[in-house]
C-alpha cells in the first residue's frame, strides 16, 4: 500500500504532466451533454465509504434519473454492495505480484469506463494523482475533484470544490457533490451498511461455538488501523489490559476484530488476557457480518479506523481514540458515538495532502500513549450505560479559535451582549457575468486575471460571528452561475444576508437579491453604489432593507439586534416603510477595534494576486480609509482610523496557524503613521516567515521605513503614479509632485522591493500628450508592473461632483466601471473610444517591450510565480487587444 502512495506521488506526477495536451484538448471538443451516468470515484478507506453516503444522497438528489455508478478497490467491493446506495459497483485489483500486472488491469479498466461514456465524474479521492488521472481518462465531459493550494492534480477536473482542513471529511465529501447546506452531517444523513437474518445467524453461531450465548453482553475492540496510517493504533498492551477489565469487572465477554492480514496482531493482544471470554474474530467476518456483530455490542472501542465508522453509523455505543489525526475531521458520527482525543502539541502529524503519510517527530505516536486504560475504561463504562459523554475538543490545536474579542486589556465588551439573538446570517459576494471587484465602495472588472478577498466581508465576517450563525458564499471567488448560487443559498437558508454590491454589475446584483428578498430573506448592502444618495436607492429598492456605510464598526450587530441607538451610520428602512440615514455618529479619525476576522470561513480556492509569491493568500486590513484628500477617491472621504498592532498580529498569527505565509495589506497608505508602521514591521521580522504587498504613496516611502518593511518580508510595493503631469497632481489634491514620484520609485529600487505604478487616464483635461508623458515616465521609473485605471465619478467624491456639473456624467447612471474594459468618461479632447484606445495602446507598449519580457523571466523565483505572471500577463493582453 505505501508502496501505490509513493508511486502515486511520484510516477503520478510525472504522469500529470504528459497528459496535459489532453487535459487542453478536452477542454475545446468536450461539449457538455445530459447526465444518463455517473461516475463516483473512492479507492482507499472503507470507513470514508461509509463516510460517503451523504454525498451520493446528494448525488441521488441532483440526478435522480442518473445511473449511479461506483469504483473502488477490488478488496472494498462487499462493503460498497452493502452499503446499498449505488447502482452498480466497478474494481480495480492492485495487488498484483507484479507492476506489469498492476498496469496491465489498469489498461483494461481505462478501456470499459471509457465504454461507459459517463457524463459526470466525482473523485472523491483528496489528492491522489492516480484518481485524478482516471477522471480524465473517462472521457466525461465534467468531472469534479478536491483542490487545495499547493497540492498539484495537472488540472483536470473541470470544477472543484476546496478541501477544508476544518471540517469533517464526510461534509467536505458533501461540498464536492454539490449539497453544502451550512451544517455538519450527522447520523441522519449516513446510510449504514446492511446485513440479513444469514450475517446474524452466522456471528450468533460463532459467538455461541466460543461461549458466547445469544443473550450475552459483549464488548467489541479493534485494536488495527489499517495499512494506510499503523501509527493511529493504540498501544496493543493496553488492548490486552482493557480486555481484561471489562471481561473482569464488567463481567462482559470481549471479541476483538480485524481483517485476516491483522489476525496475527489481533492475537498478541488477546493472549495477555485472563479471561477465557475474550475472543479473536480477526478475519472470520465478512463486511456485513462485522456490522451485524458491531450492531449487537454493548460497546465498541476502536482505534481510528474503518470499522469505528460502521460501528458509529449501525448506532452502537462507539469509542474511537484519536491521536496522530484529528476527530474534527474523522470523529466517528453518530448517536451514540464518542471520540477520546488527548492531543500533544504536534498532532495532529497525519495530512490528506500528503496521502496520510504520518510524520511523527518521535518515531512513535506520543499522542495515543498519553490516553491510559483507565480513562478508555471510565468512557467505555459511560457508554455502555447510556451515559452522555463530551470527550471531543471543538476544535484541534491547530485550528483557528474564536477571538478572545472580549477578554484582551481595552477591549469594550463584544457589542449587543449575550442577550442578542442568534440568527444564519450569510455573508455573499453575489454571482456575475464578469469576475467582478467590489469591495471598499469601489467596484470594477479584473484588469487581468487577479482576485482577491472582499476586505469588507471579510472584516463583518468576525463581528458577525462572534453573534451569529454565519456562512460565506462567494460567488465571483467560485465561479457560481445565478442557479448555482440560488441552490447555495437555499441549502444554508439565512434569515439574513449582507451581500456586497457595485455600480459595475448593479443590475444584475438587484436582480439576484431582489429574487432572495422574495423567498423571505432580510437583505441588508454595501457597495459603491449606495455610498451616495442612498435614501434615494432604499426607496427605489423595496427588497432592500438598509445599506451599511462603514464595515470596520460594530452596525451591522446592533442592528441586527434592534439596537439603533448604538448604530453610527447607516441607511433604515424602518417597521412603517419609513427611509431615514443614521448619520454623524462616527468617529472618522482614531482608532477602531473589530473582533478576529474569520478567514477561514472564505473558500480555499478561486482567489489570485498577480503579486504574490504563493497561490494560498490572505488579504488584511490594518487601517480604514486615507487621511489624503485626492479628488478622485472615495477612500478619502471614509475619514482615517488605525486599528491597534496587536489586534492585526492576532490575525496574522491565526493565519500563520493555517500555514498561510503570504498577505495582501490592502492600506490604502501604509506608513501613514511611521512609528505604528515600523512597530508592526518590527514585529513581523520577528516573526521571519510572512511575505507581503501593500500600497503606499512615494512621498511617504523613505529609507526607514522601506528598510523595515524589506526585513519584515515585503516584496512589493504598490504606488500611485496617477499622472506624469505636474499640473494635473495639483488640481487633483496628490500633494506630490513628478520629481517626489520618480524619487520615491529610486527609493523602493535601493532597497529591493518590486515595484507596482498605478496610473488615472481619462480626467477631462486628459490629452494624448499627457498620456504618452505618461507612459514614458512608467518605463523611466523601472517597474515592475504597471496599473492603469479609468477615471470614473465615484459615488461620493468632488470628482463626480465636478463631472456632473461638466456635463461629463448623467447623475442616473449608475453603472460605471474603473477596470478599463471600457472608458466611462470622455475628456475634453478624446471621446471615449479614442480613450479606450489610448489606454490599451499604452498597456501593450508598456509590457510588449522585449528587455521587459526578459527581465520578467528572470526574476520568477519559482515555477508558481512563473506561472501566476504568464497567466496574470495573457489575461492583460487580451483584455487590452
Amino acid at each position: 500500500m505505501h508502496a501505490l502512495q509513493h508511486a502515486d506521488q511520484r510516477l503520478g506526477a510525472l504522469a500529470c504532466v504528459a497528459l496535459q495536451p489532453w487535459r487542453w484538448a478536452r477542454k475545446l471538443w468536450s461539449p457538455a451533454r445530459p447526465v444518463k451516468r455517473v461516475l463516483a470515484i473512492k479507492f482507499w478507506g472503507i470507513g470514508s465509504l461509509q463516510l460517503l453516503t451523504p454525498a451520493i444522497a446528494t448525488l441521488r438528489a441532483h440526478h435522480p434519473n442518473a445511473e449511479l455508478v461506483f469504483l473502488t478497490l477490488a478488496q472494498n467491493r462487499a462493503s460498497a454492495e452493502a452499503l446499498g446506495v449505488f447502482d452498480r459497483v466497478l474494481c480495480v485489483d492492485v495487488t498484483s505480484a507484479s507492476w506489469l500486472g498492476v498496469f496491465g488491469r489498469i489498461a483494461r479498466l481505462l478501456r470499459g469506463l471509457r465504454r461507459e461514456r459517463f457524463d459526470e465524474v466525482y473523485d472523491f479521492e483528496f489528492f491522489t494523482r492516480f484518481s485524478a488521472l482516471i477522471s480524465l481518462a473517462t472521457g466525461a465531459p465534467r468531472t469534479h475533484g478536491f483542490a487545495a493550494p499547493n497540492v498539484w492534480r495537472g488540472g483536470f477536473h473541470t470544477d472543484s470544490a476546496p478541501f477544508n482542513r476544518y471540517w469533517h471529511v464526510a461534509r467536505n465529501f458533501r461540498v464536492l457533490a454539490g449539497g453544502e447546506n451550512g451544517r455538519n452531517v450527522t447520523a441522519n444523513d449516513l446510510a449504514p451498511h446492511r446485513y440479513d437474518a444469514r450475517d446474524v445467524e452466522r456471528v450468533d453461531a460463532l459467538l455461541e461455538a466460543r461461549g458466547v450465548a445469544r443473550e450475552d453482553a459483549f464488548a467489541v475492540l479493534n485494536p488495527n488501523a489499517g495499512e494506510l496510517s499503523l501509527e493511529r493504533r493504540w498501544p496493543r498492551e493496553n488492548f490486552a489490559v482493557l480486555a481484561d477489565r471489562l471481561a473482569r469487572e464488567e463481567g462482559v465477554a470481549v471479541v476483538f476484530i480485524g481483517s485476516a492480514r491483522e489476525r496475527e496482531y489481533t492475537a498478541l493482544a488477546c493472549e495477555p488476557a485472563a479471561s477465557l471470554r475474550v475472543l479473536n474474530l480477526a478475519g472470520e467476518l465478512t463486511t456485513p457480518e462485522l456490522v451485524a456483530l458491531l450492531a449487537r455490542a454493548s460497546v465498541v472501542v476502536s482505534n481510528d479506523s474503518g470499522p469505528m465508522h460502521l460501528a458509529a453509523a449501525i448506532g452502537a455505543p462507539t469509542l474511537g481514540l484519536f491521536g496522530p489525526e484529528t476527530p474534527v475531521m474523522y470523529g466517528p458520527i453518530g448517536l451514540r458515538a464518542r471520540a477520546l482525543y488527548r492531543p500533544p502539541p504536534c498532532s495532529p502529524c497525519i495530512n490528506v495532502h500528503d496521502n496520510k503519510l504520518s510524520s511523527c517527530i518521535w518515531g512513535h505516536p506520543q499522542c495515543l500513549v498519553a490516553i491510559s486504560v483507565d480513562e478508555v475504561l471510565a468512557n467505555a463504562r459511560g457508554l455502555m450505560r447510556g451515559e452522555d459523554f463530551e470527550l471531543v475538543p471543538e476544535r484541534p490545536r491547530a485550528a483557528p479559535n474564536p477571538s478572545s474579542f472580549a477578554e484582551r486589556p481595552g477591549v469594550p465588551e463584544a457589542p449587543g451582549g449575550p442577550e442578542v439573538h442568534s440568527m444564519r446570517v450569510l455573508l455573499l459576494n453575489p454571482p456575475g457575468a464578469q469576475v467582478y471587484i467590489r469591495d471598499y465602495f469601489c467596484s470594477k472588472t479584473t484588469k487581468s486575471n487577479y482576485l482577491f478577498h472582499p476586505i469588507d466581508l471579510v472584516v463583518m465576517s468576525g463581528s458577525l460571528a462572534t453573534h451569529h450563525d454565519v456562512q460565506v458564499l462567494d460567488c465571483i471567488a467560485e465561479r457560481l452561475a445565478p442557479d448555482q448560487a440560488r441552490s447555495r443559498v437555499d441549502a444554508f437558508g439565512p434569515e439574513v444576508i449582507v451581500s456586497l454590491v457595485g455600480s459595475v454589475s448593479w443590475e444584475q446584483d438587484r436582480a439576484f437579491l431582489a429574487d432572495q428578498a422574495e423567498r423571505g430573506r432580510r437583505v441588508l448592502a454595501l457597495g459603491d453604489v449606495l455610498h451616495e444618495r442612498s435614501e434615494e436607492r432604499l426607496k427605489q429598492e423595496p427588497w432592500l432593507e438598509a445599506a451599511l456605510h462603514v464595515f470596520t464598526n460594530q452596525d451591522v450587530v446592533h442592528y441586527l439586534a434592534g439596537n439603533l441607538p448604538e448604530v453610527e451610520e447607516m441607511t433604515i428602512r424602518d417597521d412603517r416603510a419609513r427611509v431615514w440615514r443614521i448619520k454623524g455618529r462616527r468617529t472618522q479619525r482614531g482608532a477602531y477595534r473589530v473582533p478576529r476576522p474569520r478567514h477561514e470561513l472564505f473558500p480555499e480556492h478561486g482567489y489570485h494576486f498577480s503579486f504574490a509569491k504563493h497561490a494560498r493568500f490572505a488579504t488584511v486590513l490594518t487601517d480604514y480609509g486615507c487621511p489624503y484628500q485626492c479628488t478622485f477617491c472615495v477612500i478619502s472621504t471614509l475619514g482615517f482610523q488605525t486599528r491597534p498592532v496587536e489586534d492585526v498580529l492576532e490575525e496574522l498569527d491565526e493565519l500563520r496557524a493555517r500555514g498561510i505565509r503570504e498577505t495582501f495589506f490592502l492600506d490604502q497608505t501604509f506608513g501613514v503613521q511611521k512609528a505604528r508602521a515600523l512597530e508592526l514591521c518590527k514585529a513581523l521580522e520577528e516573526r521571519g516567515d510572512l511575505s507581503w504587498t501593500t500600497f503606499t504613496r512615494p512621498d511617504r516611502a523613505d529609507d526607514e521605513l522601506l528598510a523595515a518593511m524589506k526585513r519584515a518580508g515585503c516584496h512589493t510595493l504598490i504606488m500611485g503614479v496617477e499622472t506624469a503631469d505636474d499640473e494635473l497632481l495639483a488640481k487633483y489634491k496628490k500633494v506630490y509632485t513628478r520629481e517626489d514620484v520618480v524619487a520615491g520609485f529610486a527609493r523602493a529600487k535601493r532597497h529591493g522591493l518590486r515595484t507596482v505604478g498605478t496610473f488615472i487616464i481619462g480626467l477631462p483635461e486628459e490629452t494624448e500628450e499627457t498620456l504618452e508623458s505618461s507612459l514614458e515616465l512608467a518605463i523611466e521609473l523601472d517597474l515592475d508592473f504597471m496599473s492603469v485605471n479609468m477615471a470614473v465619478p465615484r459615488f461620493g467624491t468632488p470628482f463626480r461632483a465636478r463631472s456632473i456639473e461638466l456635463g461629463l456624467v448623467d447623475p442616473a447612471d449608475l453603472v460605471m466601471d474603473q477596470g478599463g474594459a471600457e472608458a466611462f468618461l470622455p475628456t475634453r479632447t478624446l471621446d471615449r473610444d479614442a480613450m479606450l484606445a489610448m489606454k490599451k495602446r499604452m498597456v501593450r507598449r508598456f509590457y510588449l517591450r522585449p528587455s521587459y519580457l526578459w527581465r520578467r523571466l528572470r526574476s520568477a523565483k519559482s515555477l508558481y510565480e512563473l506561472k501566476a505572471q504568464a497567466r496574470e500577463g495573457l489575461a492583460l493582453l487580451l483584455r487590452n487587444t
